[in-house]
């Protein structure tokens, strides 16, 4: 079996064999992140304030990482430029994230061109695993920005002898078909579903491609569904990535193996933390991933809290790595609707369910109140909804276990299921998610606006 694509790279790093690797990455990680207190501190006017009465020497082990307070997205909202730890002139790229929730204000992540160069770095090792020098990869991703997520990967590419394609998201399935059997990649990386309903285009059109080896999936959570009717399409190896803008990007990948992400833990620092108690979890058990950067320096963050549901798991990767795994990403705890019991359901419980069915290439989700009560309606979306067969939502439901309870405890009913003809125009940029409606005939609002149904900001 293949192992993990980071291996390599955390050995080389640490400079020692497998031997004693483990206990050299802690003694580097304590390392640099005594250092990111220490600049955050003496450099970040937020970190100045935030971390007062904290000192980088009393960090004896990664333990004591729990005595130093969180990081929330709503204080980068209010305090972007405050987290700065080098002049304005030493960064090279901007990210302005816009933000829903009881602020409208955006989040600003800076980068200077070393931090950069990390991302290019991880991308480049990931990718001279899969393809060798003079070979195509197609980026599915917005790619026009310079230093953003597409432009990154080109260069990645590009370092290690091969082409990158950058269309960016497809809105054309016609000339996404034409681009890709004139340039033949190799290695296609794009969204989950926009992945998918491409290779249902494919599959309808008789234009199935047969020389894709691989398959990288970022940006939103991949279902199990998703990744195996890619799979089958494309006779290809299908690999899930993690990442988000406040990780650099790029934030671990699994391995052939397909057990969760490994992690970039040279330049990344993971906790799951119990999002009611605050309290770090051991692993095994889901929360709320928490992160803290390691050697980066023009916005270092620490205990940033993602909002990203998931566990670090305690079983060895069956590939052979050493070091600790995540698994895959649920959901984003403010985006989630809580049911009774202390659980929630998102968007991957119900992926979870109707990309099983064949011919699904998207669809919608409206959660609505009526007569006091819940129902889910859903869109599903097909380039020929001929094709997709009668929904039995009962046999369904198991695939789903905190939806199929909630249905059984009269929580959630189903309400009406239609079809749609996938058109492009249904193509996304961002993480989909539920609406949600209050009552019938008002615009569905934003999820964590609506109903109630999620928690305050947190303190700052």
């Amino acid at each position: 079996m293949t192992p993990s694509f980071l291996d390599r790279q955390i050995c080389e790093t640490m400079g020692s064999d497998r031997r004693d690797v483990l206990k050299k990455l802690g003694e580097f990680q304590l390392a640099e992140l005594r250092h990111t207190v220490s600049l955050a501190k003496k450099a970040g006017r937020f970190y100045k304030k935030h971390l007062e009465g904290v000192s980088a020497q009393s960090l004896n082990t990664m333990d004591d990482v729990t005595d130093l307070p969180f990081t929330f997205p709503l204080h980068i909202q209010k305090n972007s430029h405050e987290f700065l730890c080098v002049s304005q002139d030493e960064i090279s790229r901007i990210v302005t994230l816009e933000t829903s929730g009881t602020t409208a204000l955006p989040k600003r992540i800076f980068f200077t061109d070393s931090d950069i160069e990390e991302t290019i770095h991880f991308f480049g090792l990931v990718l001279s695993q899969l393809m060798q020098p003079g070979e195509t990869a197609l980026v599915l991703l917005p790619g026009d920005t310079p230093a953003g997520a597409g432009d990154l990967l080109k260069t990645a590419v590009g370092r290690i002898g091969g082409k990158a394609i950058v269309p960016g998201i497809i809105r054309d399935f016609n000339q996404t078909n034409l681009l890709i059997h004139t340039h033949t990649p190799l290695v296609i990386i794009g969204m989950p579903v926009q992945v998918l309903a491409l290779c249902e285009w494919f599959r309808q059109k008789k234009t199935v491609p047969d020389f894709v080896r691989h398959v990288i999936l970022t940006s939103d959570y991949a279902s199990p569904a998703v990744k195996y009717r890619i799979k089958q399409v494309l006779n290809c190896r299908v690999f899930d990535h993690y990442g988000m803008t406040e990780t650099g990007f790029g934030g671990g990948i699994d391995c052939s193996a397909h057990r969760g992400y490994h992690l970039r833990e040279t330049a990344l620092f993971f906790e799951i933390i119990d999002p009611g108690t605050d309290r770090p979890l051991p692993k095994g058990h889901w929360g709320e991933v928490t992160l803290t950067t390691l050697g980066r320096v023009g916005m270092p963050l620490i205990r940033y809290r993602t909002g990203d549901m998931s566990r670090l798991l305690r079983e060895p990767c069956p590939c052979g790595s050493p070091f600790q795994r995540m698994d895959y990403i649920r959901n984003r705890y403010s985006q989630a609707i809580p049911l009774p019991g202390n659980h929630r359901f998102g968007m991957p419980d119900l992926d979870d369910m109707f990309f099983t069915i064949p011919g699904v290439a998207d669809f919608d989700a409206l959660l609505v109140s009526r007569q006091r009560r819940l129902y889910l309606d859903v869109i599903l979306k097909g380039f020929d909804t001929s094709l997709i067969p009668e929904i039995d939502i009962q046999r369904l439901l198991p695939l789903s276990p905190v939806l199929e309870k909630a249905v059984e405890q009269k929580v959630i009913q189903f309400g009406s299921i239609h079809l749609k003809r996938f058109q492009s125009v249904d193509t996304y940029t961002g993480k989909r998610r539920i609406n949600v409606q209050a009552k019938p005939g008002k615009r569905p609002t934003e999820p964590v606006q609506a109903a109630g149904f999620f928690p305050p900001d947190p303190p700052i």
